[in-house]
């Protein structure tokens, strides 16, 4: 019977997370998760799909196909992979910029081909994100160093004590920052969150991305 990873860790054998043909730390999926893709039927529509962890076409962060999951309640996440980065174009400026990545290993500050990233001393116009790559601070939570994390594909909808990442839903924009912190905190004891893999990270309000890959 294949040992989970941390069964591993237990008897003292060092295991990786780490993708080494796709380049990023793989998703961690709860039991209350469930693998999701779009594929295209006949008629050119992208049709949401149920998969698999072992699917190679689930993710493809080299050409911007990010991992994403349904909870049981039926919300939606997009796992997030450690990475470092840095802006080549844009910095401490009004204009659109450019900011390439890193994805990193495991829950170390090293990339694929063995190079280290910055952590610390930061310091602007001598050792910055202009000139440095630097390890995103979002992957530090508290004294835990994450692998990556789940972040809601969509603006959070529901109640206070019981949110929902649905489409076309009306957001919790109502709330004050310190509210909505403490929602998403509160969503550790949710049951149908609650997972020692789990660690849901909420964005309310407007919120997009695009991670270029080096």
């Amino acid at each position: 019977m294949e040992k989970t990873k941390e069964e591993c860790n237990i008897i003292g054998t060092i295991v990786s997370n780490f993708d080494e043909v796709k380049g990023v730390n793989k998703p961690q999926l709860s039991a209350k998760m469930q693998p999701i893709k779009w594929v295209a039927n006949g008629e050119g529509n992208l049709i949401e799909t149920p998969t698999n962890k072992d699917d190679s076409d689930w993710y493809d962060y080299e050409n911007q196909k990010w991992a994403n999951a349904k909870t049981e309640d039926g919300s939606y996440w997009v796992w997030i992979p450690r990475y470092a980065y840095k802006i080549i174009e844009g910095f401490h400026s009004n204009t659109t910029g450019n900011i390439k990545i890193k994805f990193l290993k495991d829950t170390t500050n090293t990339d694929k081909e063995g190079n280290k990233v910055e952590t610390e001393g930061y310091e602007f116009g001598i050792k910055d994100t202009s000139m440095h790559y630097f390890q995103h601070p979002a992957f530090k939570f508290g004294e835990d160093d994450l692998e990556g994390f789940w972040i809601a594909k969509f603006e959070p909808s529901g109640v206070e004590n019981d949110i929902n990442i649905f489409p076309n839903a009306e957001s919790l924009t109502w709330m004050t920052v310190s509210e909505q912190f403490t929602a998403a905190l509160n969503m550790k004891t949710n049951g149908k969150y609650t997972s020692h893999t789990f660690r849901p990270v909420v964005i309310v309000g407007n919120f997009s991305s695009s991670i270029p890959v080096e």
